[in-house]
């Protein structure tokens, strides 16, 4: 039935993921246990291995986490330990083989029963202290369908040798559950029992172990006399049939008792196994294989020819393992004392184990010579030459290290090519960082000839060439002389080789930009005075001008398109400006009609108003066929010399003559035509103010007169005044202060302003009648 079921089991178990732990077969049994097993503190002998031979083998992790705990060791198995599937296989996976080989009778007599495939590895070995530990862990198949039945896959670590407490180990089985006296065993730790040691994998889906279940890491130990011989036998085995495959894992390096490990570091390794005065220390590392519950003394004798405390640090006569640690590590340093002495020596000599064994430690200490560098000489080159540069150090402790100031490469040989006067820094650097630094001085020379910078013109330019830097020249063209005039059609290059310098060769390249493709716009003929429009078009930028000088350009002159009033038949340029810096220019002529000059006479010059008849006189210029006259009264003519009657009432009017000639082009004038207000001023020269009512008072009689500015005084034949008035319109009852005036003559004077601004004087007489 059990059969049956391996068969399903494995038919169910064919794919599995890839194992985090491998194992390798085919080690020699000695192998294994002097180069995997075995750590300090015991020496082994006698070696052999009972079983088949695929049965024992080495696994590891190769860095991959397991759920095993355990990363290297032996692994002792009842099958195979490379069968498939792999041991690191998944728990779903299904070990389970038959080796063929026979059981073990010690291990019948643990189970009280039978076993198979048995695999057995017995040594002889002398500890060196006095307690026996190595760490293992326990896997099977079996688990957890099997427990509590006749088929316990068993194992067993049996001891036989001196019992310190008296007597002798006869075929001890180290193999135990924690502070008991009970086996290891399928049927003795699982779920159910001292579970706290068992591993359910098919619980946790293990993916790095292939076995069902195990047990946690537990270590196999035993009480030992130093010094002494014992035999240990490790044996595993299929129980009951020679299905479902167990294993046991030994950890590496485990197995062991308190014996002193000393390694010896140096901080500096590439610098060799020695010292070196404030450079190379030495690292002592003092190890027990298993920990100790107590300090663990190890007493130190010191010797050599360098001297304790002054060549090197104190070392002291004793160095202490603290309790519960593995190891403590003790540093020397070498001094530096600038003194020659050769290779001197520290003889350090450590009791290893309880049986009188001793280790003696050489450590030979170096004169540090104090690092120095030499370097290449200083040179003079060339600019765009290039040399090589070298510095090397010497004594110190190499290989050496160069970090130069300016350069990113860090060999000892450098390429440099420097544009001007170049200093170049080096520091050296050792094994023991110390350093050294030294200069190298590049000069550079920077005589030669030089054919200026590329030169850029415009199509139709040239350009003068110049070299500069040597004593003579000759150019691509032929020309010898230090400048050349240049005009090419296209793209040149110009070359000049000079003598005298360090470069003797250089070149020019004359690039050509096109000139703007200018365009203008045609204007039409028109009359002078009349605008008219220009456009240009083929550049960036404009500059215009005219000739002769047109006075309606201005403000206008950096357009693209002018707008224009000429006078007369004008040429306008313009100069056009390109992306590449590069002009052009362009006329234009503007036709211009010749316009006619209107110009009239006006007879008289002054109008009177009492006679407002006016001769107007064309005398415009320029053949004009068609005249239009604006009087400024309403009234208009199209005769070439009209006569024109102005209003009486006088005053300024603005005559406008517009003339036509045969191209249509017209001109106009304006004049003010002044029809003077003639005035009247009557004074009668008798009048008789009776009191019947006819011809009582006298009066001014005008026309023309303002009544502003007027002033009438009369006067008797003495002088006196008689009467005065401002108003024009007052009239004189011939009385003076309402006493009637004798007849006779009187004088008078009137002072008045006629319309047209003008101040008069007036005298007379007048005759009272009575």
């Amino acid at each position: 039935m059990k059969k049956t079921l391996f068969l399903i089991c494995f038919l169910l178990s064919i794919t599995y993921s890839f194992s985090q732990l491998t194992v390798t077969s085919g080690i020699p049994p000695a192998t294994l246990v002097q180069d995997v097993l075995v750590g300090g503190g015991v020496t082994i002998s006698s070696i052999t291995y009972t079983g088949h031979a695929n049965a024992i083998g080495k696994f590891q992790t190769g860095g991959n986490p397991t759920n095993l705990g355990i990363t290297e060791g032996i692994i002792m198995s009842s099958g195979v330990v490379n069968g498939t599937p792999a041991i690191g296989s998944p728990v779903s996976g299904f070990a389970s083989s038959s080796n063929g080989t026979s059981g073990d009778a010690l291990l019948n007599s643990l189970i009280s029963g039978t076993t198979n495939d048995a695999a057995v590895l017995q040594f002889d070995f002398v500890p060196l202290s006095d307690t026996l530990r190595f760490r293992y862990v326990f896997g099977s198949e079996e688990y957890p369908e099997w427990v509590g039945s006749t088929f316990n896959d068993v194992f067993g670590f049996f001891v036989t040798g001196p019992n310190p407490m008296g007597g002798t180990y006869t075929n001890r089985n180290i193999a135990l559950i924690p502070n008991t006296m009970t086996p290891v065993a399928i049927n003795n730790i699982h779920s159910g029992s001292y579970s706290q040691y068992f591993v359910n994998n098919q619980g946790l889906s293990g993916q790095t172990i292939v076995f069902d279940g195990f047990t946690t890491v537990l270590t196999a130990w035993l009480k030992v006399t130093p010094c002494q011989t014992y035999h240990i036998k490790l044996a595993i085995a299929d129980a009951g049939d020679s299905s479902f495959d167990s294993a046991v894992f030994l950890e590496a390096n485990s197995f062991g008792t308190s014996g002193i490990i000393v390694d010896t570091e140096f901080s500096i390794p590439a610098i060799g196994n020695f010292a070196v005065e404030g450079c190379n220390d030495v690292i002592l590392n003092f190890c027990l294989p298993q920990t100790s519950p107590n300090n663990y003394i190890i007493p130190i004798q010191i010797g050599g020819t360098a001297t304790n405390g002054v060549d090197y640090t104190m070392i002291p006569s004793q160095i202490t393992i603290p309790a519960g640690s593995l190891c403590t590590e003790f540093t020397i340093e070498a001094f530096i004392d600038n003194v020659d002495e050769g290779i001197e020596n520290i003889e350090i000599i450590i009791q290893t184990n309880m049986c009188g064994d001793y280790d003696t430690i050489n450590i030979a200490i170096h004169d540090y010579s104090p690092l120095q560098v030499t370097t290449s000489n200083d040179t003079t080159i060339c600019l765009g030459d290039s040399t090589q540069i070298i510095a090397a150090g010497i004594l110190g402790i190499s290989p050496y290290e160069y970090a130069w100031d300016n350069i990113p490469d860090n060999t000892t040989t450098q390429t440099v090519s420097p544009d001007a006067a170049t200093t170049y820094t080096v520091t050296v650097s050792d094994m023991c960082s110390q350093t050294a630094t030294a200069d190298i001085q590049i000069q550079v020379s920077i005589v030669g000839v030089d054919a200026g910078d590329d030169v850029t013109i415009c199509e139709n330019e040239a350009v003068n060439l110049t070299a500069t830097g040597g004593t003579s020249y000759i150019w691509s063209t032929g020309a010898t002389t230090a400048t050349i005039t240049v005009s090419p059609a296209q793209e040149t290059t110009y070359f000049v080789t000079a003598t005298g310098v360090c470069f003797p060769h250089d070149s020019v390249t004359v690039f050509i930009s096109p000139s703007p493709n200018i365009t203008l716009s045609q204007p039409p003929t028109v009359c002078a005075g009349e605008q008219i429009q220009i456009t240009a078009s083929g550049g960036e930028s404009y500059a215009w001008s005219s000739n002769p000088p047109d006075g309606t350009l201005v403000g206008q002159n950096t357009n693209e398109t002018i707008n224009v009033k000429p006078k007369v038949t004008t040429v306008y340029t313009v100069i056009a400006l390109n992306s590449f810096g590069c002009t052009n220019s362009a006329q234009v002529i503007a036709e211009i009609y010749p316009a006619p000059q209107a110009d009239f006479l006006i007879d008289p010059l002054i109008i009177s108003s009492f006679d407002p008849i006016v001769t107007f006189t064309d005398i415009s210029r320029g053949n004009p066929i068609v005249w239009d006259w604006d009087f400024g009264d309403q009234t208009n003519s199209d005769v070439q010399n009209p006569v024109h009657i102005f209003s009486e009432d006088g005053g300024t009017y603005s005559v406008l003559l517009i003339v036509t000639n045969i191209y249509g082009c017209i001109d106009s004038i304006r004049k003010d035509a002044f029809v003077k207000p003639d005035f009247v001023i009557y004074v009668p020269n008798a009048f008789s103010p009776g009191g019947n009512g006819i011809n009582d008072e006298i009066g001014i009689f005008s026309t023309g007169v303002s009544k502003h500015d007027f002033h009438w005084i009369i006067f008797n034949r003495w002088g006196n005044i008689v009467f005065e008035s401002f108003d024009l319109h007052q009239s004189w009852n011939g009385k003076m202060n309402g006493s009637k005036l004798p007849a006779g003559f009187y004088t008078y004077k009137i002072f008045f302003r006629d319309n047209s601004n003008i101040t008069h004087e007036k005298y007379g007489s007048i005759l009272i009648m009575y």
